[in-house]
């Protein structure tokens, strides 16, 4: 019995492919190649799931693994259609790029996950390290304090990520602004959130989730608009 948004998109298919095979070969391939990784990532995960104890610990492997299946390859995917597309400064190869492009997806990944964990522990799942997985829904979650040790490791591998993602940013082309927009925009809002997330753990306890206020996050569009809008009205 499929979500209805996962039964659209499997009706969309046919309509997605159709549209991708009209597409450069370069496109279909970054698009194959880091479908297939997400794919196997979450057939294994799906697989592991069905032979774990009720209660587990998810171990930093594990945790690596899932952050790469999920948005690892989207960072990938992303990299490899701007390298198509000559986005990024020449000091670099793909290689190198696909490498800051899986750190950028896995530090957006990192925040969703701290962010969300008491929603995800209401439905059944925990994907933080160094916690106990529910046992099934309305188990009851771990306390601020055992929360509070599992967020320093989150914290230490979103930093890890971050310096890579933003080495990744830098590495776009001041000529193609959009893509620099389109990357520095979510990164912003994963750093300002993992920071909410670290000052006030009042939320570790309280059920609730760190987000950043509408009014913060329209004050960031409209700077980052200004900043990478800016060279080209002085050009223009």
């Amino acid at each position: 019995v499929a979500h209805p948004h996962e039964r659209a998109l499997f009706d969309s298919s046919v309509a997605l492919l159709a549209a991708l095979s009209a597409m450069p070969l370069s496109v279909r391939s970054a698009f194959s190649g880091s479908l297939m990784d997400m794919a196997l990532g979450m057939e294994s995960e799906i697989a592991a799931e069905k032979t774990r104890p009720p209660r587990w610990e998810r171990s930093s492997q594990d945790f690596d693994h899932y952050c790469y299946t999920v948005a690892g390859t989207v960072g990938v995917f992303l990299t490899q259609l701007f390298w198509d597309e000559q986005a990024f400064v020449p000091s670099k190869t793909l290689t190198e790029l696909e490498k800051l492009g899986e750190s950028f997806g896995k530090a957006l990944q990192i925040v969703n996950i701290t962010k969300d964990f008491h929603q995800d522990w209401k439905e059944g799942r925990c994907y933080w390290t160094r916690v106990l997985s529910p046992g099934g829904v309305g188990t009851v979650p771990p306390t601020a304090e055992e929360l509070g040790v599992a967020l320093e490791f989150l914290a230490r591998s979103f930093e890890k990520h971050r310096v890579n993602a933003r080495a990744y940013i830098d590495a776009i082309s001041p000529k193609r602004n959009d893509v620099k927009f389109f990357c520095d925009f979510p990164l912003q809002m994963a750093e300002r959130t993992m920071a909410l997330a670290l000052d006030d753990r009042s939320w570790l306890g309280s059920g609730a989730s760190p987000k950043v206020s509408k009014t913060d996050t329209l004050l960031l569009v409209q700077k980052l608009s200004l900043v990478y809008a800016l060279s080209k009205i002085w050009k223009d």
